[in-house]
């Protein structure tokens, strides 16, 4: 918080000092334009900065119009009315979430404090706002910057990255048959879900440097379907460093064991894809084409299944507590992959 406050005492005196020095009228409204879009994130700064100029030029052209037109015909209320009226449906046409607010103190200070001088305090007025503005846009990005969309898309990509990690190396341990100790599970676990803590914890932020179009919907829809898979995942990986492991005497078994950790691999390979083609997946289609298909392997696994079904011992196995976990786990792993891709997919 002390770094927000100094940045905007120091973007406030510069911008009234900057509009003072070059003798313009009216140094309030740099501050003013200071306070109004000095936000705590780069993007929503330029957001509001962005927002806030086109409210000025708004209110600027709908007051510039009207009261010309309707000062001598119509009462100075009527005429507000009238100006704000126009310059709202504007704005709303726009999709300006803040600069009607903006145009709208344009409109009444040009009818009211400064209507005998309105052609050049119009003129004034963008640019003082524009000093402002520029003053603000300088500071958010070089007194400590906040780039939470650029943040967040890093961290999205290093949990990517570390899921599929965790999936090879549970493929490596279970194939040369090594079991980690309860505080090695935890440890290997609890990095996984500090990395989506302080993802959850990057979110505001970033989701306060969005907008309100198409565009940006879709973003937050991919960031929820981002966070239902790595809750997803992150549960099946916890449950398969939990599990025990199990002898792989015979043929059946063996295959059952290879078909698992060809899936393990699988979805290790879709995370770095996905990873790779965040947050859009434009290329998502054509990288996966030259991939065994989960579909694939996912009838390999319940051949392998169905193949134990005449071993006595496979099948009392399979029938302990935790025998065909494992088996169930990895078919979660690839419905949820494909229902993934499918509702990513649909999002564009």
């Amino acid at each position: 918080m002390l770094r927000t406050d100094v940045r905007m005492a120091i973007s406030i005196g510069l911008s009234a000092g900057l509009i003072i020095t070059l003798g313009l009228p009216d140094s309030i409204y740099g501050p003013l334009a200071v306070s109004a879009s000095l936000g705590g994130t780069v993007g929503n700064s330029w957001r509001m900065a962005l927002q806030r100029i086109y409210g000025t030029l708004i209110g600027a052209a709908a007051v510039a119009l009207c009261y010309h037109t309707l000062s001598q015909a119509v009462p100075i209320p009527v005429g507000v009315a009238i100006t704000l009226a126009l310059m709202g449906l504007i704005c709303k046409y726009l999709g300006l979430q803040v600069g009607y607010r903006v145009g709208g103190l344009v409109v009444v200070m040009g009818y009211t404090a400064h209507a005998t001088e309105i052609n050049l305090w119009i003129s004034m007025r963008i640019i003082t706002t524009l000093i402002g503005l520029g003053v603000a846009l300088f500071a958010i990005n070089c007194f400590w910057p906040n780039r939470a969309l650029a943040q967040h898309q890093i961290q999205s990509e290093l949990i990517w990255a570390q899921l599929a990690t965790a999936f090879r190396e549970r493929a490596h341990l279970l194939s040369n048959n090594i079991e980690l100790n309860a505080q090695e599970r935890s440890t290997y676990r609890n990095l996984l879900l500090q990395k989506m803590i302080t993802l959850q914890n990057l979110r505001p932020d970033a989701a306060a440097e969005l907008g309100t179009d198409r565009v940006s919907r879709q973003r937050l829809q991919v960031w929820d379907l981002e966070d239902l898979v790595f809750s997803q995942f992150l549960s099946a990986y916890t449950t398969l460093m939990r599990l025990p492991m199990l002898p792989m005497q015979g043929a059946g078994l063996q295959r059952l064991l290879a078909a698992e950790l060809a899936v393990l691999e699988a979805i290790a390979q879709r995370c770095e894809i996905w990873r790779q083609q965040w947050p859009w997946g434009k290329g998502l289609g054509q990288t996966i084409d030259g991939l065994l298909s989960l579909e694939a392997e996912k009838n390999e696994l319940l051949a392998a299944e169905q193949g134990l079904f005449d071993d006595e011992l496979a099948q009392h196995l399979l029938v302990s507590p935790t025998g065909g976990r494992r088996a169930s786990l990895c078919l979660q792993l690839i419905s949820s992959a494909q229902q993934f891709e499918t509702a990513w997919a649909e999002i564009h």
